[in-house]
Formats: structure tokens, sequence, C-alpha cells
């Protein structure tokens, strides 16, 4: 502000600048650093002698001479300790010194407030928040001179001496410390330990909660007893009460509102941010509001009138070692985990790097059934992907797409069951078998479709079948008593021939992103949900470092999209006139990121996001790279001659709660959006004039559309019709499925192991939905209790 001023005042006189027509200023700051250090010493020497007046007046020259032409932040730094030494010299000589900083302070905090509100131009929420804990402490410096204030706090009696109310600071401090550096950061790791282990350049996940740890440490077990122990008992003891109290606020807020946000990513992204970016609209968000405040001041008021403090010692004691034990119980079985999922990485060869060599095997003179599952895929994003790259038409002759199709859940976990298994191994049918282990069951839905192909003389390859045994990577020992069934793990598999290959394109650092903001993951669980939007500021979360999280290219990006890039390497085409059968899965749009048009190509910088309506939407590119690279596939197959002897399914087990702005996204009854059951399905069937049970007619440049309704349980039927016996082999049941009467679809939030019972889903009574017909009219959306 001094320099803008000054600078302001040098543009506003031309008389301090030399004539000729050149801008030579005289150097004004040094000036008036010398003025304001005459007026300093002249208030300091006063009533001294003269000699001592002449020492600070030379010193004054002195400085004048040195620092004339120093650079500007010098000068600036000695002018404003000089200010600072004026004002501190005129106060000495008052009696009204601490008046005036008191109300000086209060002027400036409110003036602060002001400029932040209505003229700062930076974002208004986070706007909000530091106007807000500016207002905090200017509130809590008015309280602190109110008689009533200070009766309070003279009525909290710690027994006369400092040592119990340090004890009751101490025990709050160390409450924080273990909520926000091990109880929230290991809970978090623990709901998914194989998506936080392996995160390069570490194997264990245990060093995030280290770096998360070693922030709550510092925050909570060092600087907030730095500063209580530079003040005086009553200060002390308004402390003591205000740590009490947040603590208390802490842990209602994580274990009684932990809100429901979807999942979250390993890049600490929100699935569902709806009601996060509206917290004011729910009914929750404000009883939660509601119930924080009064809970924290009914113990502040208890704290404050009891005469036993012993009561609250104990209760804090309690929290300290229940949350103690969670931790360690957490860490435990993240360990666990990891131990298990190590044994697993190396049996399945998924450590394997850098290998090229064949995986999918494909016969000219027989019959290939191809079903590629893109997690996560995006229906509605077909015709705009084609509309902008009408080039893919021929990569993707002979396809059919389904807009008009539901999946039976809106998670992996949910959704593959039916997709892999048919109608028998719906989320409804499952919950009937009761008798029955989930796992079992699960496990027996992948076993499907390569049990029958298999059995009907087809060779049979499958890759990284989806939480096969429950486990990521997917355990492929469920596969060992089918000899001519071949599975592998390609997860990671291509990852560093490919940047090898591209060495300019840098990867996010997931492990760095996740030590610099786990902490404030904690800060955000244990905040009122009117805060935490702010705190969560889109998956920035408040952090000087911006990561980019919701556009950048990660780590897992990379590695499903090298696995599509590496298809023509890995697929190997005969002239015998075996069949096969392959089943692949890829997560490249489960884990989106902006890439370069018009190729949508990795790139760490885009200069070009395309022309599509959805273009800043991660989503849409993801998307669009993932069908891009299969149209390069397909034009292998075509190459080969293996494309018209053909069905290709490409298929997603559920849509996603993306907040697009594709047309019909309509919300359900449920408060969920279509999108999110709305998966993709494409089919290819064969084209090649042979005898097979045609479910389309094939060849041609258009994709065709067709409206039927339809669903991913209906894959299994599809990719067996016309070929082999169209029946579950574990059941001999039929695997077509009248669809008349509509089908019943659950909207459960669960994609984790532990979401599960052991013989069924967690699913209540209230989350089911029945539709039929056209999913695309909300009149054909309605409850349905089970």
């Amino acid at each position: 502000l001094l320099n803008k001023i000054i600078f302001d005042f040098l543009a506003w006189s031309p008389g301090l600048c030399r004539a000729g027509g050149g801008r030579a200023p005289v150097n004004l700051r040094p000036v008036l650093m010398t003025i304001i250090n005459v007026v300093s010493g002249a208030v300091y020497t006063k009533d001294l002698p003269f000699r001592e007046k002449a020492q600070v007046y030379g010193m004054a020259l002195i400085f004048l001479l040195l620092l004339y032409n120093s650079p500007a932040g010098l000068v600036l730094y000695w002018t404003m300790n000089n200010v600072f030494s004026l004002i501190k010299n005129c106060l000495k000589k008052t009696k009204y010194s601490k008046v005036v900083l008191y109300y000086f302070f209060i002027a400036a905090a409110a003036a602060l407030d002001i400029y932040i509100l209505f003229m700062h131009s930076g974002r208004f929420h986070k706007r909000v928040l530091v106007a807000a804990v500016i207002g905090i402490c200017l509130v809590s410096v008015l309280l602190t001179k109110h008689p009533i204030f200070r009766k309070f706090i003279s009525s909290i009696n710690f027994n006369g001496t400092a040592a119990p109310q340090t004890k009751a600071f101490i025990n709050s401090a160390v409450i924080l410390f273990l909520l926000s550096g091990l109880a929230i950061p290991g809970a978090l790791i623990a709901s998914s330990t194989a998506e936080f282990s392996f995160i390069s350049p570490y194997t264990s996940p245990l060093p995030f909660i280290g770096a998360a740890m070693s922030q709550g440490m510092g925050f909570f077990l060092f600087w907030c007893p730095v500063i209580y122990f530079f003040f005086s008992k009553k200060v002390k003891t308004a402390l003591s009460l205000a740590l009490f109290v947040l603590s208390a606020a802490a842990l209602i807020d994580t274990f009684v509102f932990p809100g429901d946000y979807g999942f979250i990513t390993t890049t600490l992204i929100f699935s569902n941010t709806k009601d996060l970016l509206n917290p004011g609209r729910t009914s929750v968000s404000i009883v939660q509001n509601i119930v924080v405040v009064l809970l924290s001041t009914a113990l502040c008021a208890m704290l404050a009138l009891s005469k036993r403090k012993i009561i609250f010692y104990s209760l804090q004691a309690i929290m300290i070692i229940s949350l103690s034990a969670f931790s360690i119980g957490n860490i435990v079985k993240i360990q666990t985990e990891f131990s298990a999922l190590s044994a697993v990485y190396e049996a399945s060869g998924t450590a394997v790097q850098d290998s090229l060599k064949p995986v999918y095997n494909f016969s000219r003179n027989g019959r290939n059934v191809i079903v590629i599952m893109l997690d996560r895929a995006i229906s509605g994003y077909v015709p705009y992907i084609f509309e902008e790259k009408p080039e893919l038409l021929e990569s993707f002759s002979g396809f059919t797409w389904y807009p008009n199709c539901v999946s039976l859940g809106g998670y992996t976990l949910i959704g593959v069951p039916a997709l892999f298994g048919g109608y028998e191994y719906s989320p409804v049918e499952i919950q009937k078998q009761d008798d029955r282990r989930l796992l079992e069951k699960y496990n027996e839905s992948l076993l499907v479709l390569p049990k029958l192909f298999s059995e009907n003389g087809f060779r049979v390859t499958v890759t990284d079948p989806v939480m096969a045994n429950f486990s990521n990577p997917p355990d492929l020992s469920i596969y060992d008593e089918y000899n001519a069934v071949h599975a592998e793990n390609l997860h990671r598999r291509f990852l560093t021939s490919w940047q090898n290959n591209h060495p300019d394109i840098q990867v996010l650092s997931v492990s760095e992103l996740l030590k610099n903001n786990l902490f404030h993951f904690s800060l955000f669980k244990m905040s009122p949900l009117l805060f935490r939007a702010i705190l969560y500021n889109k998956g920035d979360w408040l952090v000087t470092k911006n990561f980019g999280t919701d556009s950048a290219l990660t780590q897992l990006t990379l590695d499903n999209y090298s696995m599509l890039d590496a298809l023509p390497k890995i697929t190997v085409v005969n002239d015998s006139d075996v069949n096969t059968y392959t089943a692949m899965t890829n997560d490249l749009t489960h884990e989106p990121a902006f890439f370069q048009a018009p190729a949508y190509v990795p790139s760490n910088i885009i200069t070009d996001k395309g022309s599509s309506p959805f273009a800043e939407e991660t989503a849409y590119h993801a998307n669009m790279a993932a069908l891009t690279l299969l149209g390069k596939w397909f034009d292998y197959l075509k190459a080969e001659g293996v494309y018209d002897n053909s069905r290709i399914i490409i298929v997603s087990d559920h849509g996603w709660y993306y907040n697009t702005a594709l047309p019909n996204n309509f919300t359900l009854p449920d408060g969920n959006s279509l999108v999110m059951f709305n998966p993709l399905l494409m089919i290819k069937d064969f084209s090649d004039g042979k005898e097979g049970g045609s479910l389309l007619s094939g060849g041609g440049t258009e994709l065709k559309t067709d409206y039927t309704f339809i669903s991913h349980a209906d894959v299994p039927y599809m990719a067996s019709h016309g070929i082999t016996s169209a029946v579950n082999p574990f059941t001999l049941s039929p695997l077509f499925y009248d669809k008349s009467n509509g089908i019943t679809i659950t909207t459960v939030h669960k994609w984790e192991e532990e979401d599960t019972r052991k013989y069924v889903w967690k699913i209540r009574s209230d989350e089911w939905l029945h539709v039929g017909d056209n999913i695309f009219d909300p009149e054909n959306w309605e409850w349905e209790e089970k």
C-alpha cells in the first residue's frame, strides 16, 4: 500500500522529475523513510540530552545514504520498521495505550472484513470463510471485555491452580490430534486399502497416515500449547474451555454427521457433491448445525457450572482411549490387508511391467465373442462423440447403440454380478438367496459365461475380472478349476512402457497429493456441513499448491489408457477354426481427465478441448478417449480379418453421478440423477453371412440406435444367443428375461466389501426403484418397497 501511494504521488507530481522529457524521479522512498525515522527519534529522545539526539539523527542520515539506491524491498522493510517504532514511541507517552490498541485492532478487523466481503475480487466462499474467522476473533475480543463473560470465566473453578485447566487443554488437544491425524485418515484408507496401496513411490499406504499424523501433531500438540502457555491464567481458562468445546463439536460432526458424498477417489475427489455444494438446501444440514451448536453450548455450560471436573476428565480419557483403539485397529487392518494384497499381486503377475506378450487370441475361421466392460462409461455421450468425430463411424461399423438401457445398481459391486451373470444375480435375486454366502454368489456370476463358453468348446480369455473373490487386484484363483479358461490381470502392466515412450507426459503425484491433503480431509470431516464446501474447495482442499485433481493425469488414468493403447500389440490372430470368448475390463472411463483434442490423447497442457457441448467435462473426454482407442483396435481387427466374424459388446456396469449437462438427466424419486443408472451398451453382431443366430444386421458406416427397453443384465444372453445354449451353466435356467413388467433396481450407496453382509447386500426396504418401457419418462419410475 505504501509503495502504491508513493508511485501514485510521483506520477501526480511532475515537479519531482527532472526536466528534459526524461522520467528520472527523486528516490522518494528513502527520503520518506528518513523523515519517519527522524520523527520517531524526536518522540523517543524528547527528554534526553543533545548527545543522544544527535546520535539518533545521525543514524537516520547514515541510513539515508546507505539505502538511497538500495532495492525497494529493503527500503520498504526499514520504513515500516520505523513506522512501527514511531507508533510504539507515541503509545509509550500516553497512559491510554492499551485502550488505543484495543480499539485500533477492532477497527482494523472490521475494516478488513468489509474489504474482504465487498471489495476483494477472490472467490466468494473463500472470502466468507476468511471474513468469518476474522469476525469470530473480533467478537471474541469484544466479549472478553464484557462483564458477563468475565464473570462466566471466573465461575470456572479449576481448584485455584493452573494444572487442572492445563490438563483439560492438553486432553482436548490430544483428542483433536488423534481424530485428525490417525482416526479419520486411518478409517478412510482402511475402507479401501487396495486403492491406497502401491501408489508410487510407496507400496504400503501407511506413509500417508504418517504424513497426516505429523501435521496433526504439529497443529494440535505443538502450536496449540505454544499459544496456550503465552497467556495469563484467565486467558488459559478461556482457551481450555474453547478447545474442549471444539473437540466435542469435532467428534459430533465426524461420527454423528459424516455426510453422504458418494465414494471418494484416491485423489480425494467426491463422486457426489450435490449436497456438499448446496448445504443449506437440505433439512439434514440445518438440523446438524443446530444440534452441534446446542450440544456444544450445553457442554460449555456444564463444564462452567459443574463442580466435579473429574467427570469431564474421565470423559476425555474415554475418548482418548477409544480413538487410540479405533486408530490402532484401522492400522492393523490396513497392514493385514496390504500383506494379503502383496501376495495376490505376486501370484497374479500384476507387478510385471513392460510385458507386451500376446494376451488376446482370435480366430479368422471361428466365432469370436468379445465383452468389453468400461467401468462407469456414460451412455448419453455416445451420439455427441460420433458427431464430433464422424471418422469413428467407420471404425464402429455394424454397432448398435442401446440408449434405453438401465443398470440394476449404481455401483460396481452391485452392478457387476448381473452384468456378467444375468438376472439370477440381480440385487433382487441375490437378496432372496439368503442361505448362500454373498461371496460365493458374486464369484459364480463372474464364472457364468467362462464356464458356459468353455463347456461349448470355446477358448476363453478373461482379464481383470472385477473384484474376483472380493479382492483388488482380482484373485484369479476362482478360475483354477477351469482348464480352458486363461485369466490375467493387466492392471499396471503397460504403464511403465507407455511412459518410457512418452517422456514428455508428467503424471500427477497422487502420493504427494495425499500427503498434502489428507489432513485437510480430516478437518473437513470434523467441520459442520455449513463449512465443508469451503474446505473441500471443489477438490482443491484450500491448499496453496494446485494439483488440478479434477482434470490432471493420474497414474490410474494413464494405466488404463496405456492398456487400451496396447490392445493391437497384445492381440494375436490365427487361421484356426476354434471359437473364442474374451472378457476384458478397463477403468479409463472411471478415471477421467482432460485430453488433448481432436485426437484426445494425454497431455499436460490442454490447448484444445474439442467442439462438444461437454468439452468442459472430464468424463466426456475419458469416454471419447476410450472409444477412440477401441476404434483403433477395431481397425486392427478388420485388417486382420476377424472383425466380421466377431460379436462385440461394449457395456458399463453403471452410469455416474456426474453433474453433467446431458439432456434428460432428471432427478429420480430417490434423489439420484438418471445418468447414474443409464449404462453404456453397444453391440456389433456377426456380419460374415454365416449361420449363427445374428442379433442385429451388421455392416454399414452408420451407428444404429435401438430404443428397446433393456438392461446390462441382458449381456450374458446377448453374448451366448444362437451359438451356445443360452442357459446358466450352474442352475440351467435360461439367461433370457422377460422385461414386459419392468425391472427392479436398487439405489443403495454401497461400493465396498465392508458394505455387505455375509449372505446379502445391506439394502434397506426403501432403497428400491421400479422402471419399465422408457427410462427417460419420469412417470415410469416409482418406489418399490422390499
